[in-house]
């Protein structure tokens, strides 16, 4: 709660430094030197300011944009964790199917489908597991 105040005007840094890259063509060295860390203080003060962000849709599409963007969230890690073995096992299977849409789509379903298996067999049954174990420690 504390870094609510500060995260508004902390936020205007990236759109700041954009502008500034665009309209000064020779920046200082000490500019180029923290830039990237503007760049992190300003995109956490845009996580900050989304935290508080609530989305509470009343039709039946916008719910269900939101439980897949939800379900995405969950299954995050475990897309991170399952995407490069599937991507590459996968495209070695469709290496004869002509590069497009469905050939694409192909391979990122089976990634999802991969990481959803992956987050249900594994990942969740953990972290009961954990909470669990760590309830009655």
């Amino acid at each position: 709660a504390k870094l609510r105040r500060p995260a508004l005007p902390l936020a205007v840094i990236p759109m700041a430094i954009l502008v500034y890259q665009n309209v000064v063509s020779e920046q200082p060295l000490a500019f180029r030197a923290t830039v990237f860390l503007l760049y992190a203080v300003g995109y956490a003060a845009w996580l900050r300011l989304l935290y508080d962000v609530r989305w509470a849709p009343a039709s039946w599409p916008g719910k269900g944009v939101k439980e897949t963007v939800h379900g995405i969230a969950l299954a995050s890690y475990s897309i991170y964790l399952v995407h490069t073995l599937v991507f590459t096992d996968v495209r070695v299977l469709v290496e004869v199917w002509p590069r497009g849409v469905v050939k694409s789509g192909t391979i990122l379903a089976c990634a999802l489908g991969a990481s959803v298996a992956f987050y249900f067999a594994v990942e969740r049954p953990t972290i009961l597991l954990r909470d669990r174990v760590l309830r009655h420690s």
